[in-house]
């Protein structure tokens, strides 16, 4: 059972990866099947979900040129840094 979200509550998300394919229409790609759950800061679940969805594979041509050049590298120590 879900609990209800209230304005301040501090939500955190986590994904466990059911089932992933290969595409029969695209030889680029795959099918991912993943479960989400969320928590509050309680560890009281508000929202579940199961999704599929397609990503392209590591090294497909599609990808290229389409997330821009960053202006700097991201890093561990980079990554905690609020903007």
């Amino acid at each position: 059972m879900s609990h209800p979200v209230f304005a301040g509550d501090t939500l955190y998300s986590e994904s466990i990866v059911l089932e992933k394919r290969e595409s029969a229409s695209r030889p680029h790609a795959g099918i991912v099947t993943i479960r989400t759950r969320t928590l509050n800061q309680d560890g009281e679940e508000v929202c579940t979900f199961r999704r599929t969805f397609l990503v392209y594979k590591r090294g497909a041509e599609q990808l290229e040129n389409q997330f821009p050049e960053p202006k700097r590298p991201l890093t561990l120590d980079t990554a905690d840094e609020r903007a």
